[in-house]
């Protein structure tokens, strides 16, 4: 076998051994879907763009819907640390607009789910600081004065 054609089998067979390791890092249609449904029912997504984030999106459950209070109200907050390295954010009137898309005839909640309230009380350490817009490394402020 001549040392071209051996180079070749090599490279193929590299290849054809990481197309199943890049195949699991696309995201899936099922990823794909929740995703496109927060952002249809108005989630804004957050990147996990700084220690600080990643490390509270990782005190989140993975790929769950639950919340945490703010000065605002509550926020419904769906931690993605795989598909996008990301925390999206919404109100509940967002919450009730994702609960429809996910399943049109679906009973709307008229307060939070038990599931929700028991995760938020075994780790209810939260901190909003990383998450200001002003933390936010690629938020540009265009009313600031210099």
């Amino acid at each position: 076998m001549s040392r071209h054609r051996q180079k070749r089998r090599t490279l193929l067979g590299v290849v054809s051994g990481l197309t199943p390791l890049l195949a699991g890092c696309t995201p899936g249609p099922h990823e794909a879907h929740i995703e496109g449904r927060l952002a249809m029912a108005g989630f804004i997504s957050h990147p996990a763009d700084t220690t600080a984030r990643w490390a509270l999106m990782n005190t989140l459950p993975a790929n769950r819907m639950t919340y945490r209070r703010s000065l605002e109200g509550v926020v419904m907050l769906y931690a993605d640390p795989v598909f996008c390295g990301c925390v999206y954010m919404g109100t509940w009137p967002a919450y009730l607009a994702y609960i429809t898309l996910k399943s049109p005839k679906s009973h709307l909640p008229s307060t939070i789910p038990a599931d929700m309230e028991t995760e938020r009380r075994q780790a209810p350490a939260w901190d909003w600081g990383p998450w200001r817009l002003t933390a936010d490394p690629s938020y540009v402020d265009t009313h600031r004065e210099y």
